[in-house]
This record gives structure tokens, C-alpha cells and sequence, in this order.
């Protein structure tokens, strides 16, 4: 966040644009690298297909899907799964950044509906505030194991 997303007091840019503008001379390899962090995708996003190296995303928001390359499987992710991953276009194609947030099954029927609701009812509601949202959420989900996801889950009620 602090890197790819916050910009800095005074210029206006994030480090990561900063570090772009830096890159005068560098090789262009390097130049591309760092635009990739620049034009990185941040989302909430549900798994479509899971193959050999790639695992078929749809963005939550704008329900555009996206193929990411993946070498490996990622543990305990399946077809139908909820997750915020930020994709970081690397050789024309997407990678996962190493940061994931894995929201549980129970929970996606709540945000999909709450997401429906805010789409109908405020077009420009902000997207990252959504997500950060239901990161919480998930923190709050990890922390109180005895209380249902549900409940934690609950966009219509004050929970804990």
C-alpha cells in the first residue's frame, strides 16, 4: 500500500510512480519493471479456473476476467474462491504479487450481495474502501473463531 498505492505528501505520486520517473537511462527491462508496479491491479476477485500455470480471475468490480500465470498451484485455492490479490503485469503477462487475502467460502454470498447493493445504490462508491473493508473483516473472522462468519461478515449490522 505504502509503495504502490499511497501517494507522498507533496508531489502527489506514490513511490512506486517516483521510482518510474527515476528510471532515466535504466535498461528498458528495468523500465518495465517498474511500470509494472505502476500499472498493477488491485481487486477483490473470485477464481474462475485454476489450469497448468494459470489461474483465470474475475474482478468483483468490473467483472472482467484476467489470466494470471502461476508455476505453481496456489495451496488451498479452488475454482469459486473469494480472494484480494493485487496482479503485476510482468513480460505481458500477470503475476501475483506475494500478498493475498483469502476470505472464507461462507462469506462470499454477503459480499457479492452487499457488492450488488452498493453498485445499484452509490455507482462511485470507492472501490478500495470496499475492499479494505471486508480485509477487516477477514482479520476480524481470523482473530474470533467463535463467532459466525455471518456475523462478521454483516454489511447491514454493527458487528465487533
Amino acid at each position: 500500500f505504502y509503495v504502490l498505492d499511497r501517494p507522498l505528501p507533496g508531489p502527489g505520486k506514490t513511490p512506486a510512480q517516483i521510482f518510474l520517473d527515476e528510471a532515466d537511462g535504466a535498461p528498458e527491462s528495468d523500465v518495465l519493471l517498474r511500470r509494472g508496479l505502476v500499472e498493477s491491479r488491485h481487486s477483490l476477485w473470485e477464481v474462475r479456473k485454476l489450469a497448468k500455470e494459470l489461474v483465470r480471475l474475475r474482478d468483483c468490480f468490473s467483472g472482467k476476467d484476467t489470466d494470471v500465470f502461476e508455476r505453481r498451484q496456489p495451496a488451498g485455492l479452488k475454482k469459486g474462491d473469494l480472494i484480494e490479490a493485487r496482479l503485476i503485469p510482468v513480460d505481458g503477462r500477470f503475476l501475483f504479487s506475494p500478498a493475498f487475502c483469502f476470505h472464507p467460502s461462507e462469506a462470499k454470498k454477503g459480499i457479492v450481495k452487499e457488492l450488488k447493493r452498493l453498485k445499484k445504490e452509490q455507482p462511485g462508491f470507492s472501490q478500495r474502501d470496499f475492499i479494505w473493508s471486508v480485509a477487516k473483516m477477514r482479520l476480524k473472522w481470523e482473530r474470533y473463531r467463535n463467532i459466525a462468519v455471518e456475523d462478521i461478515y454483516a454489511f447491514d449490522r454493527k458487528t465487533i
